[in-house]
């Protein structure tokens, strides 16, 4: 069967194709990054504080977050859950870009700067926290819809 001689279902496939484009175009991986708020680890007067708890995301969008351990106490940032659904793109430390896969953990020292450039592939809420570091406020969440 040709679309050409029926004129009714080539109008339906061009109703579905256009009606899709817009949802694709959020999702154009080709387009820069869009450049998140720096979580900042370790602030406030007892050091144990973040700058932002939470980060509302949407799947298919590209972004970069800076991830800095800016207090006195130590963190290793665990955000395994969260790792299982992004496609990471890349991990800069320093000057030294690292494409891998995946990520479990960051053992951040003081002063310690990465940058992860990643898009979520999948909706919903995913945990980080400072391993052990949880019950003074050192944790946060990605909401990915």
């Amino acid at each position: 069967m040709r679309l050409c001689e029926h004129p009714a279902l080539l109008a339906a496939a061009l109703g579905v194709l256009l009606a899709a484009s817009p949802a694709l175009a959020a999702g154009d991986l080709a387009i820069k990054a869009t450049k998140l708020e720096p979580l900042e680890i370790g602030g406030g007067d007892a050091g144990y504080g973040v700058s932002n708890d939470t980060y509302e995301l949407e799947m298919g969008k590209s972004y970069r977050l800076e991830i800095k351990q800016v207090g006195p106490h130590g963190c290793e940032w665990d955000a395994a859950e969260f790792s299982r659904n992004i496609w990471l793109r890349k991990i800069d430390v320093g000057h030294v870009s690292i494409d891998t896969p995946t990520f479990e953990s960051f053992d951040l020292d003081e002063d310690t700067d990465i940058e992860i450039t990643f898009v979520p592939i999948r909706t919903g809420e995913f945990s980080w926290e400072c391993e052990g570091l949880d019950e003074q406020g050192m944790e946060g969440t990605f909401v990915v819809k």
